[in-house]
């Protein structure tokens, strides 16, 4: 089903803005994972993500391929920021980082992050389930929103490219899973 769905975003109040950044991993604690299919205003969202009013991680989709290695990624982040040991200046950043298995973040936001050639993305928001208020909704995705996310996952992974930016060998893929594979990449980070 095509339609334009909001996506959360940074209030632009600079003052809301800073409580929100003092008190984020306080509130916030669950993740809200959406795909979305054939978008068609990918360099908007990549523009919103670059001027900081979008509040969630977004991902090229087609270089995930499970929903495990999204919610490790989520929890290593998390875990990253209430022990003020992040790489980065943002739970969201140290998400992608966290996924890609690299140290650099740069490379981690340039492999895994949204680019104006993607066609599938994946928004990562972390949301308190008793306080709403502290996300604001900008509707500005302009695709396909994929409700069952494994079915998207294995329709849409380019498998061949995750094989090759996470390393993995025909030998690892004989006595396990992809997704065991890259499962181990993150945990081990």
């Amino acid at each position: 089903m095509k339609r334009t769905v909001p996506i959360p975003t940074v209030n632009p109040d600079p003052k809301r803005r800073e409580s929100m950044d003092k008190n984020a991993m306080n509130k916030m604690d669950t993740a809200e994972i959406q795909y979305f299919s054939n978008v068609t205003n990918v360099e908007e969202i990549c523009e919103a993500v670059r001027s900081g009013n979008v509040q969630a991680a977004v991902l090229d989709a087609s270089l995930v391929c499970s929903r495990s290695a999204l919610n490790l990624a989520v929890y290593k982040a998390q875990q990253s920021k209430k022990d003020s040991s992040m790489k980065s200046r943002s739970v969201f950043v140290e998400i992608i980082l966290e996924l890609s298995g690299e140290k650099n973040v740069s490379k981690a936001l340039k492999v895994f992050g949204a680019k104006p050639e993607s066609i599938h993305l994946i928004f990562i928001s972390l949301v308190n389930k008793n306080d709403a208020s502290a996300i604001d909704f900008h509707p500005n995705v302009d695709g396909t929103e994929e409700l069952d996310l494994d079915s998207a996952f294995s329709k849409y992974s380019d498998i061949d490219r995750i094989k090759k930016i996470y390393d993995v060998t025909e030998n690892e893929l004989q006595i396990g899973s992809l997704e065991d594979a890259i499962i181990f990449r993150i945990g081990v980070r």
